[in-house]
């Protein structure tokens, strides 16, 4: 009788293997972090071409902030001066702004002094555009204020520009991370921001009309996952960040399971969910790896599904989050193979 056993609860073990959207960290394996778009405060911004959006309105996004000075967020507004909505931080303060059409027409204002350097926050706010209407502003899911319109929002076919002034490319920079912009032609309720701002979005929801992950982690483009109005990338770079991706897989190398006869398996694995999710699949091959079984769930605690003499093994362990910010931990996995390897007497002479 002898035993293959592969054991892994190490940081350099863990790391074995091929890893797609997870990392090996602290003798555990944990999604990998996810890229954010980093801007320098100087001349860095991101345009998007003009599309429509109704007087019924929600921009929701994640945002960081490096220095406090004037960072402009987002806003839909065009060189002459023809505006519809922005969020920025100015003179200390971070502010929703509705227009009516002019830059010097506001409608209708909400402001939040509480903004820290150095410090990340969720940022949204809500409107239904008419006079006599609102505007709500929220911060990490909490509303900070809400004032009413003087007037109608004006409905232009305008550009966003994220990241800087829209009249001005090289003044009001932002200074630090902008992600996972959300821009809906409904009014999300506070229920709704709060429910969905640590989640990932389909881009299928019914109101997102665009929906900016910005985790691309390369190139000058910005994809729209809830329709086809991209962004162009000016200068902002691609950077890591403390958000996690939401899945994540590892394959263990392969175990050549050399025996003539299998006695016994035995997978168990320690895990630390955070209200996360983790799966562990196995699959084989008996032809060297030209063809694999499909992969099949396994039960901690549980044997190994169709193993066979001479077969090759695989191992995936599939991580997974419904918050951008919290990851489940694999603390070690242990993969253990009782069998012969070969018989002791093929004959005897009496």
């Amino acid at each position: 009788m002898a035993t293959i056993t592969r054991v892994d609860d190490t940081t350099t073990e863990f790391a074995e293997g091929t890893l797609t959207d997870v990392q090996a960290e602290n003798n555990s394996l944990k999604l990998a972090y996810s890229p954010v778009l980093n801007f320098d405060g100087v001349d860095d911004y991101v345009t998007i071409p003009s599309f429509d959006n109704s007087a019924n309105l929600t921009v929701e996004m994640w945002v960081g902030f490096n220095s406090l000075n004037d960072n402009w967020l987002i806003s839909k507004r065009d060189v002459n001066t023809h505006e519809q909505w922005q969020i920025i931080h100015y003179n200390g303060a971070l502010g929703a702004y509705i227009f009516a059409g002019t830059s010097n027409s506001v409608i209708g204002e909400v402001l939040y002094s509480s903004i820290s350097a150095g410090q990340k926050y969720h940022i949204a706010f809500t409107t239904n555009g008419v006079s006599g209407g609102f505007v709500n502003l929220y911060v990490d899911g909490a509303e900070v204020g809400t004032a009413s319109l003087s007037s109608d929002m004006h409905l232009y076919t305008l550009d966003t520009i994220i990241g800087a002034r829209p009249w001005s490319l090289s003044k009001g920079n932002h200074d630090g991370f902008i992600d996972d912009i959300r821009i809906w032609d409904t009014v999300r309720t506070q229920q709704e921001i709060q429910n969905n701002m640590h989640k990932k979005l389909t881009g299928s929801e019914t109101g997102l009309i665009a929906y900016y992950k910005m985790n691309e982690g390369n190139g000058t483009t910005i994809i729209d996952s809830a329709g086809t109005n991209n962004g162009t990338i000016y200068g902002a770079t691609w950077v890591n960040n403390t958000y996690y991706k939401f899945s994540g897989n590892r394959v263990t190398p392969q175990l050549n399971i050399n025996f003539t006869s299998i006695s016994s398996s035995l997978i168990s694995w320690t895990e630390t969910l955070n209200t996360q999710t983790i799966t562990i699949e196995t699959r084989t091959s008996t032809d060297g790896g030209s063809t694999w079984t499909a992969w099949t769930q396994v039960t901690n605690g549980g044997s190994i599904p169709d193993l066979s003499p001479g077969c090759l093994l695989e191992c995936r362990q599939n991580l997974s989050t419904t918050d951008i910010a919290t990851t489940p931990e694999l603390n070690s996995l242990t993969i253990e193979v009782n069998g012969f390897e070969y018989t002791l007497m093929l004959g005897m002479n009496f």
